[in-house]
């Protein structure tokens, strides 16, 4: 009798007297799920929500130019090929189940039933997944390397990101400055590769498996911290987005700025290119303005609404 194949894994015996209450879960699901959500390349252009790659072209995009007379859009994106074997029938439409009484598409990766019926209309046996004429495959994801493959070979394993943009270009009359269309202009792109994440929660770089580390960012805002000398504090701004700004005092009272860590300079020059372009103005920020009103050769200070309602520390008489 042929002998039963030996188990290569090393068997493991349970001597716990309470058993565990919940699974093991699939601890790979926080890097594949999120990464899955990240692109969303199994959805429909109208499916997709606002997060992730998408989220991340629609504020970019649209981009114009210096005179404001032509402005690409963004449009949709697709991510990889979608065919069958014989490359006759295509699309990511393609390759999800739809119900033949209602004409939903069915959503990606849902699990039919044994009986096939259709959740949004209770049909059954009316829900099929598309199949080609010529070879009988379905449609699916084409990749021309596997992971393994692009180990061996050091490739990196990937696949092609396409745009769909649309030009608008106007006439700009010069003395009226009103813009006139002239024509759109719509196409696909090839926008570059992106990677694709394997079933270990890994990507593949010519070669080599890496695997991203999450990692604590400190949340948007203005901090203070003591800085080395007494005394003395530093101020940093940290946005959503863009460059972080970082204000240093000195013993000499002036006030130094970073930007990304570089090179520090006064703090008058930042805000002065930030429209503040006179002295008077920068002292405003800083100080507060009292209005003083010569009547008869005498100086008077304007009464404000700060003051309203406020109590005077000592009697104010006039000399």
């Amino acid at each position: 009798m042929p002998k039963e194949p030996r188990n290569p894994y090393r068997e493991r015996d349970d001597f716990s007297k309470i058993k565990a209450v919940f699974p093991m879960p699939k601890l790979l699901d926080i890097q594949t799920l999120s990464y899955a959500e990240f692109l969303q390349m199994e959805l429909l252009p109208e499916e997709r929500k606002d997060t992730g790659l998408q989220a991340a072209l629609k504020d970019v995009f649209p981009i114009s130019d210096f005179k404001e007379t032509t402005e690409l859009e963004f449009l949709s994106y697709s991510i990889g090929t979608w065919e069958c074997k014989c490359g006759r029938l295509k699309g990511v439409e393609n390759s999800r189940a739809k119900c033949n009484a209602c004409q939903t598409l069915l959503p990606a990766g849902m699990e039919l039933t044994e009986k096939e019926v259709c959740p949004f209309c209770g049909a059954a046996r009316k829900v099929e997944i598309p199949l080609c004429e010529h070879c009988g495959d379905r449609v699916g994801l084409k990749i021309k390397y596997s992971p393994m493959e692009c180990i061996q070979k050091g490739y990196t394993y990937s696949i092609p990101l396409k745009l769909k943009v649309q030009l608008v270009s106007w006439e700009k009359d010069a003395t009226t400055k009103a813009k006139r269309l002239k024509h759109i202009k719509q196409q696909e792109v090839y926008f570059g590769d992106i990677p694709l994440m394997t079933d270990k929660g890994t990507f593949i770089f010519n070669g080599i498996e890496r695997v991203v580390v999450s990692q604590l960012q400190r949340s948007p805002g203005v901090f203070f911290r003591q800085a080395e000398t007494k005394g003395f504090f530093i101020a940093k701004i940290i946005p959503y987005r863009g460059a972080w700004v970082e204000f240093e005092h000195d013993p000499k009272n002036l006030i130094w700025v970073r930007l990304d860590r570089k090179k520090k300079f006064l703090a008058t020059v930042f805000l002065r290119a930030l429209g503040f372009g006179t002295d008077e103005d920068i002292l405003k920020l800083f100080h507060r303005i009292y209005k003083v009103v010569p009547e008869e050769g005498k100086l008077f200070w304007e009464v404000s609404d700060s003051l309203v309602g406020k109590t005077a520390a000592e009697d104010v008489t006039d000399a």
